[in-house]
């Protein structure tokens, strides 16, 4: 499911709060938050990351309509734009060492538990260090046919800093937050 209107607003908020100078997407799909991150942050450079070909196995039940997607309509909505680089692979097993450092990475590929926690553990390790404002974002947290995405999002709350913009399914980390609490902002407890 892409992101509502509401929730691509609160993506280019966090997004600009970033200064982002690198940005990284999971999950391409038709572009269209690629498009928004691209737009959204003219001066940085948007990688996005989607599949060769869609994905069959360990797919939820929830995504199996993203396979009829063509190849052909993946990244159409962000065709042309000249600050994006698509790239292509299984983020599973992705060679990341030619993605620099990222102020702005987003997570809404593959919904399954591998792809999650895999997408997650890059997502932490491409996180720009020397960018205390740098955020990383997950979509479909609270979607009712994903709930393993909530599940996993508390979960890392227990030792990291998960905030959620509150009537979205967008959760997000972003290390200057780390002692701050907010009545905007709902904690994952």
């Amino acid at each position: 499911m892409s992101p509502t209107p509401e929730e691509y607003v609160v993506l280019a908020t966090l997004l600009r709060a970033s200064n982002p100078k690198n940005v990284f997407e999971f999950g391409t799909a038709i572009g269209g938050s690629t498009r928004v991150l691209a737009l959204n942050a003219p001066q940085a450079t948007v990688y996005t990351l989607d599949l060769e070909e869609p994905r069959t196995d360990q797919k939820v039940a929830s995504e199996a309509h993203l396979s009829v997607l063509g190849s052909n309509s993946r990244g159409a909505l962000a065709q042309g734009l000249p600050n994006v680089v698509f790239l292509r692979g299984d983020s599973r097993k992705y060679d990341f060492s030619g993605v620099p450092p990222c102020d702005f990475i987003f997570i809404d590929g593959g919904h399954d538990d591998e792809t999650l926690h895999a997408d997650t553990e890059s997502a932490f390790r491409l996180l720009n260090p020397a960018n205390p404002s740098a955020v990383i974002a997950w979509h479909d947290c609270s979607n009712w046919a994903l709930l393993n995405v909530n599940a996993y999002t508390k979960a890392l709350s227990v030792n990291r800093r998960i905030f959620g913009a509150l009537n979205t399914m967008l959760r997000f980390y972003v290390p200057r937050l780390e002692g701050v609490e907010s009545d905007l902002l709902s904690r994952e407890d």
